[in-house]
């Protein structure tokens, strides 16, 4: 385990997991719900725009999310939606 995968922990009552403890589909969901909840308009703060989601997400890598898996959603977002200034998940949205 390298040390930057150490960072990010998961808990509970009974135990704590740390780094590549954490089940690889509960570190990709992190991500992607992180990233869904700040580009998603919630009624105490509207949407943030992809590229500061994006920017927000890569200040706590190594932290709070895995930094391979933050680096892989980077490039899978890449090669499915462009990330324009000023924009957001919805209307980056295919079709519209």
């Amino acid at each position: 385990m390298s040390p930057s995968s150490t960072v990010h922990a998961a808990s509970s009552s009974a135990t704590t997991l740390k780094g590549d403890e954490i089940p690889i589909g509960a570190r990709i969901l992190a991500i992607v719900d992180a990233y869904d909840a700040m580009t998603s308009d919630r009624p105490y703060r509207g949407a943030m725009t992809s590229a500061e989601a994006l920017a927000e997400i890569e200040i706590n890598a190594g932290g709070q999310f895995d930094p391979h898996l933050v680096n892989l959603f980077f490039t899978i977002l890449g090669e499915t939606q462009p990330v324009a200034a000023g924009s957001t998940a919805e209307q980056d949205a295919p079709g519209d």
